[in-house]
């Protein structure tokens, strides 16, 4: 399972579609650093959240269709499944996979902030910037987490692709914040979006409220990705 792993994990990051579209998000990151540190730093806590927000979104959806992609659209997963491999352990696999590279992806993003802030004077200011962008990985890999439920009910990566788009870019928090307001729940002191991956794992994080790191990995991750090897058993697959 482990060179299965690996071996998908290889053959993603040379791919060449992967590779062309990496650079390009790599070098407009740098360039956008590079302007913020050098002119707009009086604005830090802006420009912190708008360029975490940045790596998710333009990071996180690349490295989402190079990991699901090929298994729908080539059908390549029937080829996996038939050479021996679970359905459960496909499953499981493509989350790790996720998860490794987005973290290379966001490794690299670090070592340009440190490059950039130190050359600029500001490496204070880069290694906050840097904590910020890693509690956003944590938020990412519970959105992709809870989009799998719907990419392997459906066996349509666009499903997972609408879902993981709502939640990295708080779509979905906005509107559950909005429903705080209704009389029942405002009377209550409820807020739908406490549940959300941001406002638990930033609660852990900024708040010091530790516990909800484990409870947001359970909900997101763990449960969610039962689910998805559950649904995905029932399922037929599209040849």
């Amino acid at each position: 399972m482990f060179d299965f792993i690996k071996a998908d994990i290889l053959r993603i990051l040379k791919k060449k579609s992967y590779i062309i579209t990496s650079s390009i998000v790599f070098i407009s990151y740098a360039a956008t650093l590079a302007v913020m540190f050098v002119k707009h730093m009086e604005k830090f806590d802006l420009i912190n959240s708008m360029l975490a927000s940045m790596a998710t979104f333009l990071v996180g959806i690349p490295v989402f269709n190079a990991v699901f992609t090929d298994d729908f659209n080539s059908k390549a997963m029937q080829t996996i499944i038939g050479h021996g491999t679970t359905r459960k352990d496909l499953v499981l696999s493509r989350h790790f996979e996720y998860s490794v590279i987005l973290a290379q992806a966001f490794a690299v993003i670090s070592l340009m902030i440190l490059a950039i802030s130190a050359a600029t004077g500001q490496m204070p200011n880069g290694t906050s910037m840097i904590g910020y962008l890693w509690t956003e990985y944590l938020v990412v890999i519970c959105c992709m987490g809870f989009s799998m439920m719907f990419i392997y009910s459906t066996q349509n990566t666009t499903a997972g692709l609408v879902v993981f788009i709502i939640m990295t870019t708080n779509v979905i928090g906005m509107a559950m914040a909005g429903m705080s307001f209704i009389p029942f729940l405002s009377r209550h002191n409820i807020d739908p979006s406490a549940i959300l991956p941001s406002s638990l794992i930033y609660g852990a994080t900024t708040n010091g409220k530790l516990y909800y790191l484990p409870i947001a990995f359970l909900i997101y991750v763990v449960a969610a990705l039962i689910v998805s090897c559950k649904a995905f058993e029932k399922k037929e697959l599209e040849f």
